[in-house]
């Protein structure tokens, strides 16, 4: 069973997104990194981005920015936080080297300071074999010693549990699942199996989907269930 550890983290979908959330860098940069710093000071320890939370011109920008404001954080700041991104299975990346530039870029973009890489979602239902190939070339860059940690996002449990029985045969450890669950209501049998299967194999759940103004609801709930978590994720703040 994992020890207990629960936190706020913060997600950065519209942070540099322009045809969702309407960015605009001369007025929303210096917001941004005020956000930044303030939810850092506020104890917020988990940095939630993805290479694909920015479109067109701006891809990547989410990225960007946060790799921007980390270079200005204090070193004793920095090892206090989890500074996790996603990449996205694009059908163009395909095969066992088909993350590799992708990785480089968003590493590039966050000044290497980045803890946590997560394969984006689940392709197991439209091309199986895309997914393992791209999670098993992240393999490859762990072993290097490139990747710190190896996340996955909005994966359901037979394919978790594939997925972790498959790096495991290689001695690498799945760090964290990304899900979408309301601490709000009762969980479904798929997040109970899921669920089930993070404790047996120590991998860290990080809930998302609610907005700020219920995140102590959801955390009195977190602390007085059964449910081990990393971190509580406010979507976008």
């Amino acid at each position: 069973m994992i020890k207990k550890t629960i936190g706020i983290g913060f997600g950065t979908w519209a942070w540099g997104n322009k045809l969702v959330w309407g960015y605009k860098a001369e007025t929303d940069d210096i917001l941004l990194k005020k956000t930044f710093f303030d939810a850092i000071d506020g104890g917020l320890d988990l940095v939630d981005s993805a290479d694909s939370y920015s479109t067109g011109s701006l891809f990547g920008q989410s990225e960007k920015l946060i790799g921007d404001f980390l270079e200005e954080l204090p070193k004793r700041k920095l090892k206090k936080i989890t500074i996790a991104t996603k990449l996205a299975p694009f059908p163009w990346r395909i095969g066992r080297n088909g993350l590799n530039k992708a990785f480089q870029e968003s590493n590039q973009r966050l000044k290497g300071n980045m803890t946590r890489v997560q394969l984006h979602w689940s392709t197991y239902r439209y091309a199986p074999w895309q997914e393992e190939q791209l999670l098993n070339g992240l393999g490859d860059l762990y072993e290097e010693g490139l990747i710190k940690e190896i996340g996955l996002s909005n994966t359901g449990p037979k394919r978790l549990n594939y997925l972790f029985q498959n790096l495991k045969k290689r001695g690498i450890k799945i760090s964290s699942i990304q899900m979408q669950l309301s601490l709000l209501t009762k969980p479904s049998l798929e997040d109970e199996q899921i669920k089930n299967i993070c404790d047996e194999n120590e991998i860290e759940v990080i809930y998302e989907t609610f907005p700020m103004e219920k995140a102590n609801e959801a955390l009195k709930k977190l602390k007085d269930s059964e449910i081990d978590a990393r971190a509580v994720l406010v979507p976008n703040i």
